[in-house]
């Protein structure tokens, strides 16, 4: 409020006053621009915030302000919003807000145990795992401390004892620091002691040694170096000791078990051989010791028994035998070595003869064995060969043979046999098929020769004779034969033959011309031996056949006669055939026509028809199949299908045709027609 004095004056100079109060108002706030400012914490981890760092501008219409912060004091590095507030004398205020950023630099103080260092032990599993604060000593730093990590927190077997670990100290801000510590690491647990029982043998030397490793029966330890002693190392004498193993782990912690230790003298005797020579007796034995093949057998203490293989020999061993010599000592131990032991005989067998007869073979040979003229020869061993002076006799008389028997050693004996020597062998007859042809009376011979197939005989044939010689027509085809041969001893075989009697000669066909008439039903029916005008052969059995045996129409007719015999062979000759007809209507049934529309012969036309005739006609292809048929035929016929079986217009070719006639009578007639077109 301000006091302001208005003076009024008039145009006469006349003034007054009076007083008025003013009251100036301060109405506009300051102007302020905050900015961003970082701030760095001291040694005692704080941070000062003063207001003019965080203004980058500030004004107002009075320049009297007064310029505060919603915080003065910043104690950890981060991030902040600080409000910065300006007023002026009027109390108009604004504020705005600036971003500070506290950082810290000040590297975090390190402090290790000291005093050794930490302690730690291996579990039963051989690890052991700390914690990197165990190694903090009081650590410290000016903000705050998020964090502490090791190089090493596992520790095993292999760390046992003084360990250098460095640790690590992070502030909130990234800064580390290191110090090292001493971590010791021990092992107290004690290795669980496992023995086994062992044998072990004396070696040549009489001794045995062990080692502690041999006895471990699978100790364990929570570490795996592990040493092995023993109480007891080295045994002069076979027997059962008990050894106590001890077992210390790589820490000296140490545990022991008991074991068995069997000792044994496992070292075979030495068996030398050497060989020997003996003699079959005359009842073909011999035996032998093992002193006979002993050649000076020893042990590493003393043989107590020599035994052989074989000690009994008898014929089926002569030669060299190989026998085992088998040396035991008084722990069982043994040896063996083969000795060759040759068996001998000599001993000659003993020959009997005895004569004999034999008879000369089919090639007029007779051989003899020794077995044959041997009378009961004998030897120590049964086995024997027989040999003759001679063995292959050519002719009958009798001969003086000498035996010799040798036996399977070579020894030998002699004696003189007789032999005897005959023929009883028949012939070998041997018989071969002939054929033989009938001439032309009938008739074939054979003689013995013809049927031979080249008997033999170990001698001489002095006759061959056949059971039948003559053949005629009633013995047409095989007939058994027998050969009979003779030799000149008196010795008589017999084969048979087959002799296959032939007829190749054709029949003499004679013919003669008839005539004949025509029945009722207007059919000529001939049989062929009426056609037969003489015919001959040189069997009599003949056979007559004809090509035409019948027909519907009078005229003359040339027929094929066939004369055919027993044997097959036929001939042939021709006769003429006159049908007469007493019918005044003399009926003509073609064999054939031709309907192809020329008008010549386009119908087939039956001939002779009376007018009141009634005519049914069926003709047949050669399937058998009816292709046309009439009930009332009138000569229309154009060679057309009627039956709905195929094409209307019939193929050429050879039909079959029944024609059944009815004119008072009734006649059926069948035959053969052609169409030609």
């Amino acid at each position: 409020a301000n006091n302001v004095t208005l003076t009024v004056t008039d145009d006469g100079g006349n003034t007054d006053d009076c007083v008025a109060v003013v009251t100036v108002l301060d109405t506009i706030a300051p102007t302020l621009i905050c900015q961003p400012f970082t701030l760095v914490l001291d040694s005692n981890g704080q941070a000062i915030v003063h207001a003019s760092d965080l203004l980058s501008a500030s004004s107002d219409n009075c320049t009297d302000l007064v310029v505060t912060t919603d915080v003065s004091i910043l104690e950890h590095a981060g991030n902040y919003d600080v409000t910065v507030t300006a007023s002026d004398v009027s109390g108009n205020s604004v504020s705005c807000t600036s971003s500070v950023t506290v950082i810290d630099t000040i590297l975090p103080e390190a402090n290790c145990l000291a005093f050794g260092g930490l302690f730690v032990y291996l579990d039963s599993t051989g690890v052991s795992t700390i914690d990197p604060m165990q190694l903090d000593g009081g650590s410290y730093d000016n903000d705050t401390i998020v964090s502490y990590t090791a190089s090493q927190t596992m520790f095993d077997c292999s760390h046992v004892g003084s360990n250098s670990v460095t640790l690590i100290v992070t502030d909130a801000s990234g800064n580390t620091m290191t110090c090292t510590s001493v971590v010791m690491v021990l092992d107290t647990i004690s290795p669980t002691a496992m023995c086994q029982n062992i044998t072990v043998a004396l070696d040549s030397s009489g001794t045995a040694n062990i080692t502690g490793v041999q006895l471990d029966g699978g100790t364990t330890d929570n570490c795996t170096d592990l040493g092995f002693s023993t109480d007891i190392s080295s045994f002069n004498n076979a027997g059962s000791y008990t050894v106590v193993l001890t077992v210390t782990d790589g820490s000296g912690n140490s545990s022991v078990c008991s074991a068995s230790v069997t000792v044994i003298d496992s070292i075979a005797p030495i068996a030398i051989c050497q060989p020997a020579t003996i003699y079959l007796d005359a009842s073909g034995s011999a035996n032998i010791l093992p002193a006979d093949i002993d050649g000076g057998s020893g042990d590493n203490v003393s043989i107590t028994s020599l035994t052989v293989s074989q000690t009994a020999f008898d014929c089926s061993d002569v030669g060299m035998n190989a026998v085992t010599l088998i040396a035991l000592d008084e722990y069982g131990n043994s040896d063996s070595c083969i000795a060759i032991v040759t068996v001998l005989d000599t001993i000659a067998p003993n020959v009997v003869c005895q004569d004999i007869t034999i008879s000369l073979g089919e090639n007029g040979i007779a051989n003899i064995t020794g077995a044959q003229i041997n009378g009961g020869s004998s030897d120590n061993c049964g086995a024997i060969n027989f040999s003759t002076s001679t063995t292959t006799f050519s002719a009958v008389g009798s001969y003086n043979v000498v035996l010799t028997v040798t036996d399977a050693s070579g020894n030998s004996s002699t004696c003189t046999a007789t032999v005897e020597v005959t023929d009883t062998n028949e012939p070998n007859a041997l018989c071969q098929p002939t054929t033989i042809y009938l001439d032309e009376n009938g008739s074939a011979s054979i003689v013995a020769s013809d049927i031979d197939g080249g008997s033999t005989d170990n001698g001489t044939i002095i006759s061959m004779e056949v059971s039948e010689t003559d053949f005629g027509c009633d013995q047409l085809g095989e007939n058994s034969v027998t050969l009979t041969v003779s030799d000149d001893q008196g010795n008589v075989s017999n084969c048979v033959a087959i002799v296959t009697v032939l007829d190749t000669i054709a029949p003499t066909v004679s013919c003669q011309d008839i005539m004949i008439a025509m029945d009722d039903n207007g059919v000529a029916v001939i049989e062929a031996v009426q056609l037969n005008g003489g015919s001959a052969d040189n069997c009599d059995s003949l056979n007559y056949s004809i090509d035409v045996d019948r027909w519907y129409a009078a005229g003359t007719y040339a027929v094929t006669l066939t004369v055919t015999d027993a044997s097959g062979n036929s001939s042939s000759c021709t006769a003429m055939v006159t049908v007469n007809s007493d019918r005044d209507d003399p009926l003509v049934i073609p064999s054939g026509f031709s309907p192809n529309g020329d008008g010549v012969g386009d119908n087939w036309v039956i001939q002779g028809l009376s007018d009141d005739a009634v005519v049914k006609v069926e003709i047949f292809n050669r399937w058998g199949q009816v292709v046309h048929s009439s009930s009332d035929y009138r000569n229309d016929w154009d060679g057309t299908c009627n039956r709905g079986i195929g094409s209307d217009r019939l193929p050429d070719g050879t039909y079959f045709y029944v024609v059944e006639i009815v004119d008072g009578s009734t006649r059926t007639m069948n035959g053969y027609l052609q169409i030609a077109r």
